[in-house]
């Protein structure tokens, strides 16, 4: 694998996980909203119409997601462990979603979500 689609499967599978909203990327610290914690279904249905994914894709993505939440939810909510340690135990667990969404979307699909997860990385930059 090149390090050209290896950074598109990453850049993939970071926009799949994360919610579109560009409310999301506002923070207290910003002075605005906090930010926007989407649900599982929220999110899919915004990549949905982002990727155009089919229904199929959408119920695989949401049995990923809703793993994922399984297996990070109780390390999130662990306050015995730091920011660093819980960013360390998420980190597989992430890694693991990343290249489970890259494999249901099309190579079209993973491109498309890259340039949407770009267009918000600029918005959240422009709003702070």
């Amino acid at each position: 694998m090149t390090s050209k689609s290896l950074l598109q499967l990453c850049s993939v599978a970071a926009v799949a996980l994360l919610p579109f909203s560009p409310l999301a990327a506002q923070t207290k610290d910003a002075g605005g909203p906090p930010p926007v914690k989407l649900t599982i279904d929220q999110r899919l249905a915004q990549m949905k119409q982002a990727v155009d994914l089919s229904d199929d894709q959408v119920a695989k993505l949401k049995a990923i997601f809703e793993a994922q939440k399984v297996a990070a939810d109780p390390i999130i909510q662990d306050k015995t462990l730091s920011k660093d340690d819980k960013r360390a135990k998420l980190q597989p667990i992430m890694a693991d979603t990343k290249s489970k969404v890259a494999a249901v979307l099309t190579p079209e699909q993973r491109i498309k979500l890259a340039a949407v997860r770009k267009e918000n990385r600029a918005k959240a930059k422009a709003a702070n």
